[in-house]
């Protein structure tokens, strides 16, 4: 760790190649730690998200980031403020959740992509991985947005064709190697948003893009939520639109669950 921070770790809460997140406390308080080791060349990984972009994506949806430095290894660390909760996922493990408890989630989860898409301060931005393991659910009953990339829609986060997220959660347009915009992000929410009234999704275990659309070939997200009640179903059946020109903005979905 940068030794001019008073920072000491806590317990590892995910690690891959591209980033490590720990629990810390960072001048006595407690933090989440994004590490970002040093990129190799030719890397399929995406960069650490710009810090100075991080620190305007400020609202109560949005877990808060706090700071950035670089450590002696080149390493960069993102530092966010800690929140209360379950993940989704860890939620889901144990079942679905129940329709008023599915209702408060959803509509919080929208508002945080309604804030980053239409509102935010420096042009429209997306999350960069809506799932259940990002979705931050309050003791209160509140949604929170956890690893907010921040990128801007159309862009590849790294590199043209270069899929980046978690993969039973992606849009058909990015399967195929599209850039991400704000209505991939709407489809996704739709599928997390299926998954927290069904449970698990049919292709949870697809290890490849092809598997997934092939998922999707044989079922559309759209029928399996047509076992919902008729209004869920309803918004459900728009959000997982094939094409992304039919699907509603994130701030018609929130408005919708109000």
């Amino acid at each position: 760790m940068d030794p001019q921070r008073p920072v000491r770790l806590g317990r590892p809460l995910s690690m891959s190649p591209a980033v490590e997140v720990w629990s810390a406390r960072l001048d006595g308080r407690a933090v989440v730690l994004h590490r970002y080791p040093p990129a190799r060349p030719g890397s399929p990984w995406p960069p650490p998200p710009d810090p100075a972009v991080l620190a305007a994506v400020t609202h109560p949806g949005l877990v808060r980031f706090l700071d950035r430095w670089r450590e002696d290894d080149g390493t960069e660390v993102h530092a966010f403020a800690s929140a209360r909760g379950e993940s989704l996922a860890d939620v889901l493990a144990r079942g679905p959740l129940a329709p008023e408890r599915w209702t408060h989630a959803v509509s919080g989860a929208a508002r945080g992509l309604r804030w980053l898409h239409e509102r935010c301060p420096v042009f429209p931005r997306l999350h960069g991985d809506v799932s259940p393991r990002n979705l931050l659910l309050t003791p209160e009953g509140n949604a929170r947005w956890l690893d907010v990339r921040a990128d801007r829609p159309g862009t590849f986060p790294a590199g043209p064709g270069v899929i980046v997220g978690t993969l039973p959660y992606l849009a058909p347009e990015v399967l195929r190697g599209g850039a991400p915009v704000q209505a991939s992000e709407i489809f996704a929410l739709g599928l997390v948003a299926l998954a927290a009234a069904t449970g698990p999704l049919p292709w949870r275990t697809a290890a490849s893009p092809a598997e997934v659309l092939a998922a999707f070939a044989r079922a559309s997200p759209a029928s399996l939520a047509a076992v919902l009640p008729g209004p869920a179903a309803f918004l459900l059946d728009a959000m997982l639109a094939p094409s992304p020109a039919d699907r509603p903005s994130a701030g018609q979905v929130a408005t919708w669950l109000r």
